[in-house]
């Protein structure tokens, strides 16, 4: 059956609206309120319809995105639960400029590779080194001082170590994150490589996440 323009419309201006779908997912819209207000919009737009069809349209489109919803969440909650964490303490992160640090990437892999711990995310304009904090001394001197932006040191690394599968879910990352920002934790640093996501915080608040995190795969597994 061939879809309405206005039925298109609606759905558009409802997708194009993150704080929209939520609320219709969790089930707190007045409909009728909603729709007055898209058809407002709509007849703006050229389109003319009745606020009883675009609140018919807002119904059906909530039962899809439940039906989206549902299923994504089975497949985070089950990549989650064949997830495995561990710790790598005593850590720097150290911000420095792209172009200082480029010509001498090879001296400085050889320098700091070998470490227990060694992470590279290079920017448009800078390039950051995750690294262990033994090695920070020759880092620097590597570098130059002058090249460095900012060096945050006691910090620690959650390596999330997932199936495969994580690489075509979308939401596993976000759900992890909002878990530990729901519990007042910063993350100071976030890099995935494929099926390894490394999550840098603060040592301070290093056991928290991890309880949170070690908390939400035990739940996924129930």
């Amino acid at each position: 059956m061939r879809i309405s323009r206005a039925s298109e419309a609606v759905r558009e201006y409802v997708m194009s609206r993150p704080f929209l779908r939520e609320c219709l997912e969790k089930g707190v819209v007045n409909y009728s309120a909603l729709a007055r207000v898209i058809v407002d919009e709509l007849r703006r737009s050229g389109i003319e319809t009745s606020v009883g069809a675009v609140k018919m349209a807002l119904i059906r489109i909530r039962e899809d995105l439940l039906r989206v919803k549902e299923s994504l969440d089975e497949r985070i909650k089950e990549i989650i639960a064949s997830s495995v964490i561990e710790l790598q303490t005593d850590l720097v992160v150290v911000n420095a400029f792209r172009n200082a640090v480029i010509p001498k990437l090879a001296s400085i892999i050889n320098v700091v590779g070998g470490a227990r711990f060694f992470q590279l995310t290079q920017g448009t304009v800078s390039l950051t080194i995750i690294v262990a904090r033994e090695v920070l001394d020759d880092l620097v001197k590597l570098i130059g001082e002058d090249n460095i932006i900012e060096v945050l040191e006691d910090q620690t690394a959650i390596v999330m170590v997932s199936p495969e599968e994580i690489t075509r879910t979308p939401g596993v990352i976000a759900y992890t994150t909002s878990a530990l920002a729901n519990n007042g934790i910063n993350i100071t640093q976030i890099i995935s490589c494929h099926r390894e996501t490394v999550i840098v915080c603060d040592r301070s608040e290093a056991s928290k996440a991890y309880t949170v995190l070690e908390n939400l795969i035990s739940s996924a597994r129930k």
